[in-house]
């Protein structure tokens, strides 16, 4: 057992490595976004392991093997993915980054409200799809 002043009684977790291999079309995607990355950065090379990593979805986790196999532990994943995708949306959109309150109390009641409203537009806006008009043949 590790003992410091920064970690005075660190008990390690138990974790297990997952590496499922993407389908080929977002592997595709993930080459071509490293190659990209590579590009804007001309100093240096990428590492091959890149590409090799990019066809695959790597995983850690200290969640219970049998309760979370992993083709769930992949599932949890991109629904995660999904959620962290809408927050980054709200964030650029409702400017829900910044909160213009410094009180506990406010900040919160601000961050629901802004929150409600981003579900209120939301659910108009399905409405609206419903009735939208078919675009022209």
């Amino acid at each position: 057992m590790i003992c410091s002043p920064i970690w005075p009684a660190f008990k390690p977790l138990p974790i297990r490595l997952i590496v499922l291999k993407k389908p080929l079309a977002a592997a595709a995607a993930a080459r071509q976004k490293a190659r990209l990355d590579s590009r804007k950065d001309q100093r240096r090379r990428t590492d091959s392991r890149t590409f090799a990593a990019a066809d695959h979805l790597i995983l850690i986790t200290s969640l219970d093997r049998e309760a979370f196999p992993p083709d769930r532990l992949a599932r949890l994943y991109r629904l995660r993915w999904q959620i962290e995708l809408a927050f980054k949306r709200l964030k650029s959109i409702l400017n829900i980054d910044r909160l213009p309150a410094r009180q506990p109390v406010l900040a919160r009641a601000w961050l629901l409200a802004h929150l409600l409203l981003a579900l209120l537009a939301d659910d108009i806006r399905s409405e609206l799809d419903v009735f939208s008009p078919s675009p022209p043949h």
